[in-house]
């Protein structure tokens, strides 16, 4: 036998021969036979973090502080900060832009199209912030205020850029970015008021269809207003909102949580004929409040409130589905794709459709921990 001959036949008999490396569900199911449940959970919880497809990776995880994320309106664009750093992700162009700042984000808000974002960094004096406009499609834009600001105050910017609006004293402003510098009072606390005004407010303002939308309130109660800026025109459209939030699903379409402690809707926000208004909407429980929307209709995604935080797919009218796919934040984006980060902080962009392993896996995760209660009792 040659010399080739040899080696290819030492290399058959290697593979031939090496130990193949265990199922998975061999591995657990051993653990299982020696009561070993922690160490189980822990093979199965890594399982379900890190073993879906995903079609891309936006970031790994390098940071000292907290990663803050912004969807745009049409849920195609997303923005993210990691400490000095502003980054951009477009589904339809597939890549990754960035900017960096030499100071770093504290906070920042982008115009409903996703092309806009307007920056808050702490200044040197205590307890005030400073808010920047920056342009990722027209990069000569890049516009720092000269007004300082509460560093909890609300802030927003224009689909253009053209304009940025705060909050001083919970009063309204509105700047141009362009010079001269000229802050202008645009709307003061009492076009806009809480339902309870004795009571200290939390005032917040947010992108929709090319105009903006201003909660007023604390706690559970909440006034909901739109704001036109070309107008400067104010005008309620509920004094029955539990949460600030707006869970946006497409241009000109998005959902609020409307009612009261204990008795809560989710409630569609549309256009229609230029005119925005609330449309009838559906009970849900407190659990259900950060759903996000699917493509299909009446279908929402949610995460537990416990970690590991495991996914579910609800249908109104029907009981929660486990999906088998632990998150610990995550944004749901068009074409049913997921944004999610993991538990080592990588943010990643997956799909929805799972595999029979990893239904499997899930299975397993639930019995496994149903037998470590079982034995803790």
């Amino acid at each position: 036998m040659n010399l080739k001959g040899f080696s290819t036949l030492a290399v058959l008999l290697f593979i031939t021969c090496a130990p193949t490396p265990p199922n998975w569900k061999t591995e657990i199911d051993e653990l299982i036979l020696k009561e070993k449940y922690a160490k189980a959970l822990s093979l199965l919880e890594n399982r379900l973090y890190f073993k879906h497809e995903t079609k891309w990776k936006l970031s790994e995880s390098k940071l000292i502080g907290k990663r803050i994320v912004r969807l745009s309106e049409n849920r195609q664009v997303l923005i993210w900060a990691e400490e000095q750093t502003l980054f951009r992700w477009t589904l339809a162009e597939d890549k990754v832009e960035s900017k960096s700042f030499p100071y770093i984000i504290s906070d920042f808000a982008i115009s409903g199209n996703g092309q806009m974002a307007v920056l808050q960094h702490k200044s040197n004096t205590a307890n005030v912030c400073k808010i920047t406009a920056y342009s990722f499609t027209d990069l000569s834009l890049l516009y720092e205020s000269e007004s300082y600001l509460d560093c909890n105050a609300s802030f927003a910017i224009s689909d253009g850029g053209n304009q940025i609006f705060y909050f001083l004293e919970n009063d309204l402003f509105s700047e141009k970015t362009s010079l001269p510098k000229n802050p202008i009072r645009v709307a003061v606390e009492s076009q806009y008021p809480p339902p309870f005004p004795k009571l200290k407010s939390k005032i917040s303002i947010l992108p929709f269809s090319g105009e903006f939308l201003i909660f007023s309130g604390i706690g559970g109660s909440y006034c909901f207003y739109q704001f036109n800026p070309n107008k400067e025109k104010l005008n309620l459209l509920s004094k029955e909102i539990v949460s600030p939030i707006y869970l946006p699903f497409e241009h000109q379409f998005g959902y609020v949580v409307s009612g009261k402690i204990g008795d809560l809707n989710l409630q569609p926000l549309v256009v229609t004929n230029n005119k925005t208004f609330l449309t009838k909407g559906f009970g849900i429980g407190y659990s259900f409040i950060h759903s996000q929307r699917l493509s299909t209709k009446d279908t929402f995604i949610l995460s537990t409130k416990e970690s590991p935080r495991l996914l579910q797919r609800w249908i109104l009218g029907s009981k929660k589905e486990s999906l088998p796919l632990f998150v610990e934040r995550f944004w749901v984006l068009s074409n049913d794709l997921i944004a999610y980060e993991n538990k080592v902080g990588d943010l990643v962009v997956g799909n929805l459709v799972f595999e029979e392993d990893e239904w499997k896996a899930l299975e397993y995760f639930n019995k496994v921990r149903k037998m470590k209660e079982e034995e803790s009792n």
